[in-house]
């Protein structure tokens, strides 16, 4: 298989247009795309190199000292030697919809009457979607799901600093077509420019990304950890010092180690005016004191690149305003937590940039900030200009923000991915989530960007690809309060999960001083917040089954996001099975369960061939073992030694121990609860 897909890769159809001083040139070159191609002045190279068995990537390049103006850039092959079910869509920035779309599904733009308020947060304006079954697209990479017992396939550009790149699928009976497009519309190269560097990879999953991590060509440091809190989804845009004093207070007090504080929207004058309301006015020094005081990170958001209307920015500093082609002013989007309409600003304007120094000066030399959330980035480069594509100018408004922050982290929120790999710490990942499962007037609204618990889930999981190396992932917060928000428990439960597997940065925003005894137990389960090695994830229409290792702990997290109970079977080893709690009570399953709507449910992976002492379950951490560092029985008595983060101290372990290591007398200071293959089954309370 691998010789033929690899000749399939190559024989595909290379097309172009642009143009070179006065001539315009439309080409189309056919067949194997590979070596020089020559025409009317225009000279390419195109280049395809296998590294190893089922790794190929291709470049083209721009040759010669001559400046170019191009219109369209394209390759387009078949694949006919795999049979392929599904593809992964990765969304055009970090609220798109991003998950698996299988043959007999559309992928459906805006409804037209909602893109006058919605149209700019997406692609919907410069990217074409088809009404066909099995016809999608996806941006920078995709994933291509072949039917059983082929591995996936990636397919990635690996440098967008030039462009953005799209790949559009269609998946046929006999074949899928697929198209790489680079966003060229306004883009000027001048020489030796690299146009095209993809790189394809047929490996088990866990592979690709290691691949693509490898050869991408930008990748941030690896980022430790971290939870934190933020005032959005609780308290919006109605903040205050008081307010925030009182958070910092009730997080300090219930000894939560969280390690960043932070103030979302609502402390300035206005969107775009980057100064203090009347209510922070003279006391957002003495804040971030306290903050620092309880032990925290404090951060901040911002969103730079917008203004509302009603600024003073948008009133008295139009130059500062990103206009289109016609020169009017451009639209960004709409939000009724603003003031309407905001617009976006144009970073080459050398008095933005000057502006927007002196803000982050503020934030970080005087108010003395060590984190800010950047909000809102995609608004940068909607269109394009001065010689450059969208995709260019979001690379160089990322590189921009980086600069002005220097040194201290950097959560990027309503970017588009690719340009921003390597250049942020943290990058949002998911839509916000929402106070209730979805979003219906939205959804309906086909906004493929809206506030929708389902789509942040479906993104976490979707992209956990991209963890450690091109920032740490942010799915967004869970909520375990009891007010302020129409989710059931078990959707609280998902949420909860599912952002303590996938996330690489942990929020929530919920008042901790209004936790009742359980909510107060289980929040606190998340400490000491361990990092996560994703082995796999398994999809079949909304129903996931994630396998997972904490240190020497794996784990499986069935997860059913879908509408309808649906039977998991359990991917188990013949020596193994699937211990979890559900409800306060030990649940062991071997082969199978049935899951409700929006229901999760997480096991410890268990093989019953070990012979050494394991905990099993525990209502302490939430994932079992990943909290103790030593369980040593001597004389008759157990002791575990947990690690120095663990706040709920007091609770019930369960443990699998040799018979022999307790005697007869010993055993009977624990309750038994049966045997599992060698070893007993125990449980005891602990810190009471």
């Amino acid at each position: 298989m691998q010789n033929e897909f690899g000749k399939e890769l190559r024989n595909g159809l290379l097309s172009f247009a642009c143009t070179i001083g006065e001539r315009k040139i439309e080409e189309q070159s056919s067949g194997s795309a590979i070596g020089e191609i020559s025409t009317q002045g225009l000279n390419l190279e195109s280049r395809w190199d296998q590294l190893e068995d089922g790794v190929w990537k291709w470049t083209l390049c721009s040759k010669g000292q001559i400046a170019i103006d191009w219109s369209k850039l394209a390759y387009k092959f078949d694949i006919q030697s795999v049979k392929i079910k599904k593809v992964l869509c990765n969304g055009f920035q970090s609220w798109t919809e991003t998950r698996p779309f299988y043959r007999d599904e559309k992928m459906r733009a805006l409804r037209t009457v909602a893109e006058p308020l919605m149209r700019s947060f997406g692609d919907y304006g410069f990217q074409d979607y088809s009404s066909r079954n099995g016809a999608t697209h996806s941006w920078t990479y995709s994933v291509l799901y072949p039917k059983k017992g082929r591995d996936p396939i990636l397919i990635a550009s690996i440098d967008e600093s030039l462009a953005y790149t799209t790949i559009s699928h269609r998946i046929k009976k006999k074949e899928t077509v697929v198209e790489l497009r680079r966003d060229v519309q306004g883009l000027r190269t001048l020489s030796g420019d690299l146009l095209f560097s993809i790189l394809i990879v047929s490996a088990p999953e866990a592979r690709l990304y290691e691949l693509l991590a490898e050869h991408s060509r930008n990748k941030a440091s690896l980022q430790k950890p971290i939870t934190g809190w933020t005032s959005w989804y609780n308290y919006y845009t109605e903040i205050s010092p008081a307010l925030l004093k009182h958070n910092v207070d009730a997080l300090h007090e219930l000894k939560a180690p969280i390690d960043v504080f932070q103030i979302d929207d609502g402390w300035q004058q206005k969107i775009g005016d980057w100064e203090l309301n009347e209510a922070f006015d003279g006391q957002m020094q003495n804040l971030v004191q306290h903050i620092k005081s309880a032990g925290f990170s404090p951060g901040l958001w911002l969103a730079p690149f917008v203004a509302e209307k009603a600024s003073r920015l948008f009133r008295n500093k139009k130059q500062m305003l990103l206009r289109d082609a016609s020169g009017k002013p451009v639209k960004a989007g709409f939000s009724t937590m603003w003031s309407g309409n905001f617009y976006a600003l144009d970073i080459y304007n050398q008095e933005l940039r000057n502006y927007l120094q002196a803000v982050f000066a503020r934030v970080i030399n005087v108010w003395g900030f060590d984190f800010v959330k950047l909000d809102f980035l995609y608004a940068a480069a909607l269109v394009p200009g001065k010689g450059r594509s969208r995709g260019q100018i979001m690379f160089e408004a990322m590189s921009f923000l980086r600069t002005l922050c220097k040194d201290i982290k950097i959560l990027a929120c309503g970017v588009p991915l690719g340009p921003a790999f390597g250049l942020v710490d943290y990058c949002r990942i998911g839509a916000d989530i929402h106070l209730s499962w979805e979003h219906k007037l939205l959804k309906f609204l086909r906004n493929r960007e809206r506030v929708s618990t389902l789509l942040s889930l479906q993104n976490s999981i979707s992209r956990h690809g991209l963890n450690k190396w091109a920032w740490g992932n942010d799915p967004d917060v869970f909520i375990l309060r009891d007010d302020n928000h129409q989710l059931t428990e078990q959707e609280q439960h998902t949420i909860f999960v599912v952002n303590q597997v996938f996330g690489q940065l942990v929020f929530c925003s919920d008042d901790v001083s209004q936790y009742n005894r359980r909510s107060k137990r289980k929040y606190l389960s998340m400490f000491p917040f361990r990092e996560k090695q994703i082995d796999q994830v398994r999809e079949d229409r909304g129903l996931y089954k994630i396998n997972f290792r904490i240190g020497k702990h794996s784990y499986l997290l069935c997860c059913n996001l879908s509408e309808r109970e649906r039977k998991c079977k359990l991917a188990l080893g013949n020596d193994e099975i699937a211990i979890g709690l559900s409800s306060g009570r030990l649940r062991i399953d071997e082969r199978s369960l049935k899951l409700r709507a929006h229901e999760s449910q997480l096991y410890k992976i268990v093989d019953l061939r070990d012979s050494a002492t394991e905990m099993v379950a525990n209502d302490l951490h939430l994932f079992a073992g990943a909290a103790s560092q030593k369980i040593v029985i001597s004389e008759g008595t157990i002791d575990i030694e947990f690690l120095p983060d663990l706040v709920n101290e007091t609770g019930l372990v369960w443990l699998l121990i040799e018979e022999e290591q307790l005697s007869k007398a010993d055993l009977l200071k624990y309750t038994q609860e049966g045997k599992l293959g060698s070893r007993i089954l125990i449980k005891m309370r602990i810190g009471e």
